[in-house]
């Protein structure tokens, strides 16, 4: 019984170490470690710059952040400037009605977030994810439609909250002469409602179909510009929601959910990466209506080359190039989740942080990914690349 208490402590201390030191690590492609050597262009030829975090709905100041980082960021810069959220802006389920127990904490996390931006010169989008559709619940509409009501109201910069009304998109917005922010609601399409329902008569797209129609000409309405998509849910990931978990959670499957529970259920505690995987939430890519999704999108987007789809959703940041698109994801603005390498993933890293993209005058879109640091307000860059030109 000694040995088997010494060898039971001895497997959680291997287990805790390898895992220490896989979340410490960012994970780059064969082709892409020597990413130092790429220098970006001058700043003289900077066209526009887009700031992308996600799933920033539980903001924690006491320590170094992406929020911090990313107010740190923009602080002094022009209005040739963008901050997308990517949704997931208020945990657990969106924003209550005033009267709700909830209400005064959610109203802080997100005031947390885009307080010190009402003097931000630049321009501010705020796109839903599923925590803020009520926790993908039956309230989800009216939670949307009153988190967009406060964003807008408390930041005084106009249409900041998109789509409008709970609608799917697309919101066109241009950015510059040469660039154009597409922002749709992925969550709207994942949601258990009838779209034909009198609530939805507001928007133009009542079905699919009409959506991924709407998309498709927006994308080719705008052939001649750079295009950049985002949205909350993405149609690739190496995280959690794409079916990816650490060895650890098949063997200790209580840490998903209480990281110091080391209590063992080998076998059993596969169920759960299992079901993920397999049999799927509706949340994760593997669902069926996810999977519609995915494919969807993928195929509106093939009829640009060189897009940029961005999304959050899983806490992490990672980097794919399908083709002739680019797909990021930036979801750790409050907190971090297991990501797997390879994959055909360029870029993994499980740490809070955003993502940078550089418009220059030539056409050329390059792409900073940078994490916290020890040092509250900074940041470090940790993966540089052009994407297009």
């Amino acid at each position: 019984m000694h040995l088997l208490s010494r060898g039971f402590f001895v497997l959680v201390f291997l287990v805790q170490g390898m895992t220490i030191s896989l979340a410490q690590k960012p994970n780059y492609d064969e082709d892409c470690k020597e990413w130092e050597s790429s220098i970006l262009p001058s700043s003289e030829s900077l066209s526009y710059l887009v700031f992308l975090i996600g799933d920033a709905g539980a903001p924690d100041f006491t320590k170094p952040s992406a929020i911090k980082l990313l107010h740190s960021q923009v602080k002094s810069l022009g209005s040739n400037v963008s901050i997308v959220f990517l949704g997931d802006n208020i945990y657990k389920s969106g924003l209550p009605e005033e009267l709700d127990k909830n209400r005064t904490e959610a109203e802080e996390r997100l005031t947390k977030q885009i307080g010190p931006l009402k003097d931000f010169n630049g321009r501010v989008v705020y796109v839903p994810g599923n925590h803020d559709w009520d926790h993908w619940g039956k309230e989800g509409l009216a939670a949307i439609k009153r988190e967009e009501a406060f964003v807008e109201r408390f930041l005084q910069k106009g249409n900041t909250f998109l789509p409008d009304s709970g609608c799917p998109g697309p919101a066109e917005i241009v950015l510059s002469d040469d660039l154009v922010l597409l922002a749709i609601d992925t969550q709207w399409w994942l949601h258990k409602w009838n779209k034909n329902r009198e609530s939805n008569k507001d928007c133009t797209a009542k079905d699919d179909e009409a959506f991924i129609e709407n998309l498709t000409n927006a994308i080719l309405r705008n052939s001649d510009k750079q295009i950049l998509v985002v949205a909350h849910h993405p149609v690739i990931s190496n995280g959690n929601h794409g079916g990816y978990f650490p060895f650890k959670e098949h063997l200790f499957p209580f840490t998903a959910f209480w990281p110091n529970c080391y209590f063992p259920l080998p076998v059993l505690g596969s169920f759960h990466p299992f079901y993920r995987k397999y049999i799927n939430h509706i949340q994760d890519l593997g669902h069926k209506r996810y999977k519609l999704l995915s494919k969807a999108l993928k195929g509106a987007f093939k009829r640009h080359e060189n897009l940029v789809f961005a999304a959050g959703h899983d806490h992490n940041l990672q980097y794919f190039h399908e083709g002739q698109q680019h797909y990021i994801v930036s979801g750790s603005g409050s907190k971090t989740t297991y990501v797997a390498k390879g994959h055909d993933a360029k870029f993994t890293y499980s740490k809070q942080g955003l993502v940078k993209l550089y418009y220059y005058e030539n056409g050329e879109v390059w792409m900073e990914i940078l994490v916290v640091s020890e040092i509250v307000g900074e940041g470090k860059v940790v993966y540089r690349r052009k994407l297009i030109g």
